[in-house]
């Protein structure tokens, strides 16, 4: 889904948690001179290395037929089943 040029992807690499924001509002110039690193690439903050973990979860998954499983299984009937009563 495409809402004014933003993907769905978009919307959710851009969300923070209220921990994040206040972490970012919190962060001494000390703080933002740390190089966080992740699979040999170095980020600048720490919130590029946490996007860049869950994009590699992202195509871990996909990757994996995970996902498309998951949607095979969404995509079944839902068995109706009699409830029993009791007398």
């Amino acid at each position: 889904m495409v809402r004014y040029g933003i993907t769905k992807e978009d919307e959710h690499h851009n969300m923070k948690t209220r921990r994040q924001i206040d972490a970012d509002a919190a962060m001494s110039e000390d703080e933002e001179a740390q190089v966080f690193t992740f699979n040999g690439q170095n980020y600048n903050t720490y919130q590029g290395m946490v996007d860049a973990k869950r994009k590699r979860n992202r195509d871990k998954l996909a990757s994996s037929g995970l996902l498309e499983a998951k949607a095979a299984v969404d995509r079944l009937p839902v068995p109706h089943t009699k409830s029993s009563t009791v007398n």
